[in-house]
């Protein structure tokens, strides 16, 4: 994997709008050299900011003109992240954006199906709790597609019902300030 080689796979890529490059893509892309190699030099590539890790086997190009705002990138790391998952966002960013809290989230939090995990990621802090959520996500009451953003979000009333399900005391104490 010579750095030519790869500016122009990671050109090529945000050319098609790719701005998450998952491990495997490089497998696919320079599959002729060792994983041992491909893994080294992926090491440096990020050791010289030409890509960042995101988490454990997926990367991203920050220089790629594709890639969206924080929030909306955020969103798209989750769904790579967790991409069997049932989830919806909900709790602490959800709450601001309703208006029922003023103070802006350090994280997006998403209520999931799977397991309860914190990524903290070079672009931010993504949490998954885990609930119990209906075989049909389109049929849970309080969730809605939002087409912007390609995700459920939960409704007000959910968001309130989430914050007290999880216990964020926190979060329960700013929305009844702001009431």
């Amino acid at each position: 994997m010579r750095l030519k080689e790869v500016l122009k796979f990671l050109q090529k890529l945000n050319g098609q709008g790719v701005w998450l490059i998952p491990l495997h893509a490089f497998v696919l892309r320079f599959g002729e050299e060792k994983n041992e190699s491909i893994a080294r030099e992926l090491n440096n590539l990020v050791k010289d900011d030409v890509i960042i890790r995101i988490a454990n086997g997926l990367y991203a190009n920050l220089n790629a003109r594709s890639m969206p705002g924080r929030d909306y990138a955020l969103i798209q790391v989750a769904k790579k992240l967790r991409p069997h998952d049932k989830m919806y966002l909900s709790l602490d960013a959800r709450a601001n954006e309703l208006g029922l809290v003023l103070q802006v989230p350090n994280r997006l939090t998403f209520v999931t199906d799977g397991r309860s995990y914190v990524y903290k990621t070079p672009i931010g802090i993504i949490e998954f709790v885990h609930k119990d959520i209906a075989k049909d996500i389109n049929e849970m009451e309080g969730v809605e597609y939002d087409k912007g953003r390609d995700i459920y979000v939960a409704s007000k009333e959910r968001t309130i019902e989430d914050t007290k399900r999880h216990k964020r005391t926190y979060l329960i104490g700013l929305m009844e300030e702001n009431r």
